[in-house]
Protein backbone atom coordinates (compact mmCIF):
# COMPACT_ATOMS: atom_id res chain seq x y z
CA UNK A 1 0.00 0.00 0.00
CA UNK A 2 2.55 2.07 0.84
CA UNK A 3 4.05 1.90 -2.81
CA UNK A 4 0.24 2.87 -4.22
CA UNK A 5 0.09 6.17 -5.49
CA UNK A 6 -2.81 6.87 -3.45
CA UNK A 7 -0.45 6.11 -0.55
CA UNK A 8 1.61 8.55 -1.55
CA UNK A 9 -0.77 11.34 -1.38
CA UNK A 10 -0.89 13.38 1.47
CA UNK A 11 -3.71 12.91 3.82
CA UNK A 12 -4.67 16.71 3.43
CA UNK A 13 -4.90 16.39 0.21
CA UNK A 14 -7.25 12.91 -0.05
CA UNK A 15 -9.45 14.48 2.20
CA UNK A 16 -10.54 17.46 0.42
CA UNK A 17 -10.87 15.66 -2.89
CA UNK A 18 -13.52 13.53 -0.75
CA UNK A 19 -14.79 16.81 0.50
CA UNK A 20 -15.24 18.40 -3.04
CA UNK A 21 -17.30 15.29 -4.18
CA UNK A 22 -19.72 15.55 -1.61
CA UNK A 23 -19.95 19.05 -1.93
CA UNK A 24 -20.86 18.63 -5.54
CA UNK A 25 -23.49 16.08 -5.19
CA UNK A 26 -25.52 18.33 -2.71
CA UNK A 27 -25.65 21.10 -5.02
CA UNK A 28 -26.86 19.11 -8.01
CA UNK A 29 -29.64 18.30 -6.15
CA UNK A 30 -30.49 21.73 -4.65
CA UNK A 31 -30.46 23.22 -7.96
CA UNK A 32 -31.73 20.20 -10.03
CA UNK A 33 -29.64 20.07 -12.88
CA UNK A 34 -31.90 17.31 -14.53
CA UNK A 35 -34.03 18.29 -16.89
CA UNK A 36 -37.74 16.75 -16.39
CA UNK A 37 -38.82 14.57 -20.24
CA UNK A 38 -41.83 17.06 -20.10
CA UNK A 39 -39.90 20.62 -19.85
CA UNK A 40 -40.33 23.33 -22.15
CA UNK A 41 -37.42 25.85 -23.24
CA UNK A 42 -39.08 28.79 -22.97
CA UNK A 43 -36.49 31.18 -25.11
CA UNK A 44 -36.47 28.81 -28.31
CA UNK A 45 -39.50 28.75 -31.01
CA UNK A 46 -42.60 26.80 -30.34
CA UNK A 47 -42.38 24.36 -33.72
CA UNK A 48 -45.15 22.26 -32.77
CA UNK A 49 -47.87 24.32 -34.73
CA UNK A 50 -47.18 24.74 -38.66
CA UNK A 51 -46.69 28.19 -40.24
CA UNK A 52 -49.63 30.52 -41.50
CA UNK A 53 -48.78 31.97 -44.84
CA UNK A 54 -49.67 35.57 -44.59
CA UNK A 55 -50.80 37.37 -48.10
CA UNK A 56 -48.19 39.64 -49.72
CA UNK A 57 -49.77 43.46 -49.19
CA UNK A 58 -48.93 45.34 -52.96
CA UNK A 59 -49.28 49.26 -51.72
CA UNK A 60 -50.54 50.11 -55.04
CA UNK A 61 -53.84 48.04 -54.38
CA UNK A 62 -54.38 49.10 -51.29
CA UNK A 63 -53.99 52.70 -52.53
CA UNK A 64 -56.58 51.84 -55.18
CA UNK A 65 -59.07 50.29 -52.87
CA UNK A 66 -58.68 53.63 -50.77
CA UNK A 67 -58.86 56.09 -53.43
CA UNK A 68 -62.73 53.79 -54.35
CA UNK A 69 -63.82 53.90 -51.01
CA UNK A 70 -63.05 57.83 -50.69
CA UNK A 71 -60.27 57.93 -48.07
CA UNK A 72 -58.28 61.28 -48.29
CA UNK A 73 -55.47 60.33 -46.62
CA UNK A 74 -51.92 60.18 -48.99
CA UNK A 75 -51.74 56.60 -49.18
CA UNK A 76 -49.21 55.33 -51.84
CA UNK A 77 -46.19 57.32 -53.63
CA UNK A 78 -44.43 55.14 -55.84
CA UNK A 79 -40.53 55.80 -56.50
CA UNK A 80 -39.94 54.52 -59.96
CA UNK A 81 -42.94 56.20 -61.91
CA UNK A 82 -44.15 60.07 -62.52
CA UNK A 83 -47.19 59.39 -60.76
CA UNK A 84 -48.38 59.95 -57.47
CA UNK A 85 -51.49 59.35 -55.10
CA UNK A 86 -52.57 62.65 -52.66
CA UNK A 87 -56.06 62.09 -51.32
CA UNK A 88 -58.86 60.32 -54.21
CA UNK A 89 -57.10 62.50 -56.75
CA UNK A 90 -55.02 60.89 -59.27
CA UNK A 91 -52.34 63.57 -60.25
CA UNK A 92 -49.45 63.13 -63.02
CA UNK A 93 -46.34 65.33 -62.45
CA UNK A 94 -45.77 68.59 -64.06
CA UNK A 95 -43.54 67.97 -67.07
CA UNK A 96 -40.48 70.11 -66.69
CA UNK A 97 -37.99 72.34 -68.97
CA UNK A 98 -34.80 73.36 -67.10
CA UNK A 99 -32.98 76.11 -68.29
CA UNK A 100 -33.40 75.15 -72.53
CA UNK A 101 -30.34 76.56 -74.25
CA UNK A 102 -30.58 80.04 -76.35
CA UNK A 103 -29.66 79.34 -80.30
CA UNK A 104 -29.72 82.44 -82.35
CA UNK A 105 -31.27 80.41 -85.45
CA UNK A 106 -33.96 77.84 -84.93
CA UNK A 107 -32.06 75.33 -87.34
CA UNK A 108 -29.59 74.52 -85.04
CA UNK A 109 -30.25 70.91 -83.87
CA UNK A 110 -31.66 70.51 -80.41
CA UNK A 111 -29.35 67.63 -80.07
CA UNK A 112 -30.18 65.74 -76.70
CA UNK A 113 -31.49 68.15 -74.96
CA UNK A 114 -34.21 71.56 -75.45
CA UNK A 115 -33.41 74.79 -77.28
CA UNK A 116 -34.43 78.44 -77.44
CA UNK A 117 -34.80 80.39 -79.92
CA UNK A 118 -33.82 83.92 -79.06
CA UNK A 119 -35.24 85.59 -82.17
CA UNK A 120 -38.76 87.35 -81.70
CA UNK A 121 -39.04 87.81 -78.23
CA UNK A 122 -36.88 83.94 -77.08
CA UNK A 123 -40.41 82.36 -77.06
CA UNK A 124 -39.82 79.58 -79.11
CA UNK A 125 -38.72 76.25 -77.54
CA UNK A 126 -38.25 73.04 -79.46
CA UNK A 127 -36.18 69.62 -79.29
CA UNK A 128 -36.82 66.15 -80.39
CA UNK A 129 -39.64 63.95 -80.06
CA UNK A 130 -37.50 60.89 -79.00
CA UNK A 131 -34.98 63.04 -76.87
CA UNK A 132 -35.63 66.56 -74.49
CA UNK A 133 -39.57 66.65 -75.92
CA UNK A 134 -40.32 63.12 -75.58
CA UNK A 135 -43.04 63.98 -72.95
CA UNK A 136 -44.39 66.67 -75.14
CA UNK A 137 -46.67 64.67 -77.14
CA UNK A 138 -48.11 63.68 -73.95
CA UNK A 139 -49.58 67.07 -73.40
CA UNK A 140 -52.90 68.29 -73.94
CA UNK A 141 -54.91 71.43 -74.09
CA UNK A 142 -55.29 72.13 -70.38
CA UNK A 143 -52.22 70.42 -69.05
CA UNK A 144 -49.44 72.47 -67.52
CA UNK A 145 -45.77 72.65 -67.33
CA UNK A 146 -43.23 74.02 -65.64
CA UNK A 147 -39.88 75.75 -67.07
CA UNK A 148 -36.50 77.38 -65.43
CA UNK A 149 -35.49 80.12 -67.76
CA UNK A 150 -34.42 83.89 -67.10
CA UNK A 151 -33.38 83.23 -63.58
CA UNK A 152 -36.59 81.92 -62.42
CA UNK A 153 -39.44 79.06 -63.12
CA UNK A 154 -42.83 79.44 -64.06
CA UNK A 155 -45.82 77.57 -64.64
CA UNK A 156 -47.54 77.55 -68.07
CA UNK A 157 -50.78 75.95 -69.48
CA UNK A 158 -51.57 74.18 -73.07
CA UNK A 159 -54.36 76.73 -74.49
CA UNK A 160 -53.45 75.57 -78.47
CA UNK A 161 -52.49 72.27 -80.04
CA UNK A 162 -52.03 71.80 -83.55
CA UNK A 163 -50.12 69.07 -86.17
CA UNK A 164 -48.50 70.52 -88.88
CA UNK A 165 -47.49 68.49 -92.52
CA UNK A 166 -44.12 70.10 -92.22
CA UNK A 167 -43.58 70.00 -96.15
CA UNK A 168 -46.66 71.59 -97.04
CA UNK A 169 -47.46 73.81 -93.85
CA UNK A 170 -44.00 74.93 -92.37
CA UNK A 171 -41.59 74.83 -95.34
CA UNK A 172 -40.68 77.36 -97.71
CA UNK A 173 -41.49 80.89 -98.65
CA UNK A 174 -45.08 80.32 -98.74
CA UNK A 175 -44.96 79.14 -95.42
CA UNK A 176 -42.64 81.98 -94.01
CA UNK A 177 -45.15 84.17 -92.08
CA UNK A 178 -46.58 81.33 -90.19
CA UNK A 179 -43.10 80.24 -89.19
CA UNK A 180 -42.76 83.46 -87.80
CA UNK A 181 -45.98 83.35 -85.91
CA UNK A 182 -44.95 80.15 -84.49
CA UNK A 183 -41.48 81.56 -83.35
CA UNK A 184 -43.26 84.73 -81.74
CA UNK A 185 -46.07 83.04 -79.96
CA UNK A 186 -48.68 83.65 -82.15
CA UNK A 187 -51.51 80.64 -82.88
CA UNK A 188 -53.65 80.26 -86.24
CA UNK A 189 -56.43 82.31 -84.47
CA UNK A 190 -54.02 85.54 -84.01
CA UNK A 191 -53.73 85.39 -80.18
CA UNK A 192 -50.43 85.96 -78.92
CA UNK A 193 -49.17 83.46 -76.07
CA UNK A 194 -46.27 83.68 -74.12
CA UNK A 195 -44.41 80.33 -75.32
CA UNK A 196 -44.63 77.86 -78.82
CA UNK A 197 -43.20 75.09 -78.35
CA UNK A 198 -42.83 72.29 -81.44
CA UNK A 199 -41.37 68.87 -81.56
CA UNK A 200 -40.99 65.95 -84.04
CA UNK A 201 -44.79 63.58 -85.00
CA UNK A 202 -48.21 64.30 -85.16
CA UNK A 203 -48.66 63.98 -81.62
CA UNK A 204 -48.84 60.39 -81.63
CA UNK A 205 -45.68 59.03 -83.05
CA UNK A 206 -42.43 60.84 -83.78
CA UNK A 207 -42.86 60.70 -87.39
CA UNK A 208 -40.49 63.72 -88.83
CA UNK A 209 -42.97 64.80 -91.42
CA UNK A 210 -45.10 66.12 -89.03
CA UNK A 211 -44.77 68.66 -86.40
CA UNK A 212 -46.45 69.05 -83.18
CA UNK A 213 -47.17 72.67 -81.93
CA UNK A 214 -48.02 73.88 -78.83
CA UNK A 215 -48.74 77.13 -77.50
CA UNK A 216 -49.12 77.92 -73.65
CA UNK A 217 -49.90 80.44 -71.47
CA UNK A 218 -48.00 81.60 -68.36
CA UNK A 219 -50.04 81.29 -64.61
Amino acid sequence: MKDSFLGKLPKAVMSLGVFAFFSLTFLNNQLNFDIPANAKIRDAADFSKSFEIKEKIDPKEVADKEIATGITRVAYVPVTTSYYYTGANYIANLFHINNPTPVSSPAVDAGAGVMRYMGYGGRFLYGHSTMGFSRLKTLYVGDTFTVTMDGGTATYRVVQRYVFNKGAELDGAANSSRRARIYSAVDENGASHALSLMTCGNGANNDANYRLVLFADRI
